[in-house]
């Protein structure tokens, strides 16, 4: 993936990590702006309907029907299928995106937890960096705030000017618009594990 000089090497871990983060943004966004246009644009009529820009509509000015089709999971019990109503997601999104846009970031916390995880063995435990994370992924776990007792932070974690200290115990992982005391931007878990990558050697 490129974007800004952020180019991660697919050969190692956090390449998946970081498009799936990336993916969600995108279907959270999309989702979101589909909701905008079917209150302003009745943009839904029996999942298809034109409108008047070519922009979402395609060549012929009609909404592929895919979009808006049930996403079928199977499930454990094989005898039942799970489908997934897109319109109806839009439209829970839509009305409550402050509340679900707090969770958001607090999924997109679970990105960094699965890559500290996936990292042992790789990790060198003495860089500040690394110790950033390791503390990034313990917020991850606790309602994505930092977690600093006792004697943690026991050794420096710091990232790009951020350093962490005791005093931040509590402090959300996430910057969210009702909260500004939080430390990371929406941004941030794609360089944090990009300047994370540059020390990882190839095997």
């Amino acid at each position: 993936m490129k974007s800004e000089g952020f180019d991660f090497d697919r050969a190692k871990p956090f390449y998946p990590i970081v498009i799936s983060y990336v993916t969600q943004i995108i279907g959270f966004q999309e989702a979101y702006l589909m909701g905008i246009e079917n209150l302003s644009r009745k943009f839904f009529l029996n999942g298809v309907e034109l409108v008047d820009d070519g922009q979402r509509t395609g060549k012929h000015g009609k909404l592929k029907h895919a979009i808006f089709d049930p996403i079928i999971l199977e499930i454990t019990d094989n005898r039942l299928i799970l489908p997934i109503d897109v319109q109806d997601v839009v439209r829970e999104l839509h009305p409550r995106i402050n509340v679900l846009g707090l969770y958001q970031m607090k999924a997109a916390a679970m990105h960094l937890r699965l890559a500290y995880e996936i990292t042992k063995g790789l990790r060198d435990n003495s860089n500040p960096l690394w110790e950033f994370l390791r503390h990034c992924s313990n917020a991850a776990a606790h309602d994505c705030k930092f977690r600093l007792l006792g004697k943690e932070p026991k050794a420096p974690a710091e990232w790009r000017g951020i350093k962490l200290l005791k005093s931040h115990h509590g402090r959300p992982l996430f910057k969210v618009p009702k909260d500004s005391n939080g430390i990371l931007q929406t941004g941030d878990p794609i360089v944090l594990l990009y300047d994370l990558e540059q020390t990882i050697p190839y095997h």
